[in-house]
């Protein structure tokens, strides 16, 4: 028996936007299916945790009427990739291939701030702000992306890289907590490798050798930052946002003569805010029960309509862009129509600690306009895909 035990710190995960051809960024990443991509072609992430795997999903033969208790033998019903990567991101540059991927479009605008962005006012030297939102046009658009993971091993040429294609993201989400870095968790899916003469499972020649972002980069919430629905801000203990891509089933699209699943398109779209807050009054928690209007002074009674406020999350980094006096930065905001629909969670009183409230915001559809719009302020110059 060896006695190597392989520890996990040449584990590499990256991803690359796959395109075909067209004259814009639609028509480039729309054309990108069954377009793979080679793992120098990716951009790797430092991660907490990596499942992403791949799956070879087996069945039973059904009971049969014969003479043997035990099942008469076993059959592949498919194979593809999925699993949850975890990461703190970086804002500085790579992880806005991963918003991308989440959200359809990313346009950039030069020499602003996030903040000068929202305003419609003001620039800044050297700093960019790129606006990742769905697609005007295609809302159940994202693109497809190629994968890869390599398992470590002390000795190279025992290590073992597996490749993906014609990814999606099902889920990312964005999890600020007081005392805390910025976490993010992204759920993803996808093919295994089809290339002709190609190997989902090969060794990594030449050896994987992978470039990170600054490290120093990271969303820090005991920096600057700040919780508001309805541009009140609030003493927020822990904000989440959850965007959920509704893809089709690995299973739905397998046919005959193949394990492998065609696709796995967007059916539907959710974008779910998680808050919990300190409570100092009761005004936000009246208005979920009693609507915008209610008042303590005047008396709450419970009405049909639901309470309806935007959502702004901001979250810096400890780390200047570069020589101006600006941080690396995401903010993540609503339509600004008051297109988010709260609900709480009912209030409990617990022994010995403070009065926290739970509550939850679903983001609806707006009639013009983005329902919801990340922004990250960086000094990369673009997330354009070729």
């Amino acid at each position: 028996m060896s006695n190597d035990i392989q520890l996990t710190n040449d584990t590499l995960f990256g991803l690359a936007i796959q395109t075909g051809t067209g004259a814009t960024q639609y028509a480039l990443m729309s054309t990108g299916y069954d377009t793979p991509l080679e793992p120098s072609d990716g951009y790797y992430f430092a991660t907490t945790d990596i499942a992403v795997a791949p799956i070879k999903n087996m069945e039973s033969l059904p009971p049969e009427i014969q003479a043997r208790a035990l099942p008469g033998g076993m059959y592949p019903t498919g194979t593809w990739m999925e699993g949850v990567v975890s990461m703190i991101p970086r804002l500085d540059s790579r992880f806005g291939w991963f918003l991308l991927a989440t959200m359809g479009e990313c346009s950039t605008l030069a020499g602003v701030t996030a903040a000068q962005v929202i305003a419609g006012t003001g620039s800044t030297a050297d700093v960019n702000t790129h606006i990742f939102r769905f697609d005007e046009d295609q809302a159940f658009f994202i693109p497809w992306f190629s994968a890869w993971r390599q398992l470590p091993h002390k000795t190279t040429t025992s290590r073992v890289l597996e490749k993906f294609q014609d990814c999606h993201v099902r889920s990312l989400t964005l999890a600020a907590m007081a005392g805390a870095p910025l976490n993010a968790d992204v759920d993803v899916v996808g093919r295994l490798y089809q290339k002709s003469g190609g190997f989902t499972f090969s060794n990594p020649d030449p050896v994987l050798s992978a470039t990170y972002d600054n490290f120093e980069a990271f969303g820090s919430t005991g920096c600057t930052g700040s919780v508001k629905i309805d541009d009140e801000a609030y003493n927020v203990q822990s904000a989440s946002i959850t965007i959920t891509n509704a893809v089709m089933g690995a299973n739905q699209s397998i046919v005959v003569g193949s394990l492998h699943p065609i696709d796995f398109p967007v059916l539907g779209r959710n974008i779910q805010v998680v808050v919990n807050f300190l409570m100092s009054d009761y005004d936000l928690y009246l208005k979920v029960f009693g609507g915008s209007a209610a008042s303590l002074a005047a008396g709450v009674n419970m009405v049909c309509q639901d309470y309806d406020g935007d959502i702004d999350i901001d979250i810096a980094s400890q780390e200047l862009i570069g020589a101006t006096a600006e941080y690396y930065r995401i903010r993540m905001r609503s339509g600004g129509s008051d297109n988010v629909s709260w609900f709480v969670r009912p209030l409990r009183a617990t022994a010995n600690r403070a009065l926290v409230v739970q509550m939850t915001g679903l983001v609806q559809a707006v009639s013009s306009g983005d329902p919801f719009r990340i922004y990250l302020q960086n000094d990369t110059a673009n997330y354009t895909v070729s």
